[in-house]
């Protein structure tokens, strides 16, 4: 085989190559979705972007979704994170945005997006934070958080979102705990 023939060999493949990718995403795995019920992938990151371990330490710390993930979907997790962190904004209205604030943020985005291919979105670019509930001139009332598609925004109380999350947790040790009562006076 002459290098001429090697070359037309490389250029078909290179040719090709787009040809046969386009094949299966438009016509296999719509054919894969019918059959199987579920897409041809979910998560696929040829180079995956990591969090600082900061980062990492506050999402084991506070996020109990995180730590029941298994090991390679935490890598998962941890790029769409970083995406997440490195796409939107963040603007603290009379409050210093933390990296804390962000994370947790970031991460409730993420673990609501988590079962998605396609899980950015264009409806918004900046996250506001406010301490508390915020007047709103539009309609004058106070708010504890609101999407505005005409900013782009995605405003919300962290108060009102930190206690939420406490709250949510603290009912769940609750109910754990009540059932595991329940389960140790039962048996």
């Amino acid at each position: 085989m002459g290098s001429n023939e090697l070359l037309q060999i490389i250029i078909l493949a290179i040719c090709v190559t787009p040809f046969l990718i386009a094949l299966l995403f438009r016509v296999i795995e719509p054919f894969y979705m019918f059959v199987f019920n579920k897409p041809l992938y979910l998560y696929w990151y040829p180079f995956p972007k990591s969090i600082s371990n900061k980062q990492r330490l506050i999402l084991e710390n506070n996020f109990p979704f995180y730590d029941r993930l298994s090991l390679k979907k935490k890598k998962y997790f941890e790029h769409r994170l970083k995406g997440f962190l490195n796409r939107y904004l963040f603007i603290g209205k009379d409050i210093q945005i933390t990296d804390e604030m962000r994370i947790l943020i970031g991460a409730t985005y993420v673990m609501l997006t988590f079962g998605l291919r396609k899980y950015f979105t264009g409806l918004f670019s900046r996250i506001i934070i406010y301490p508390s509930a915020y007047y709103s001139s539009v309609n004058s009332s106070y708010h504890k958080g609101e999407f505005n598609p005409k900013m782009k925004s995605v405003v919300f109380s962290w108060k009102i979102l930190f206690w939420d999350i406490v709250f949510k947790m603290i009912i769940s040790i609750w109910v754990y705990m009540n059932l595991l009562m329940s389960y140790i006076f039962i048996v």
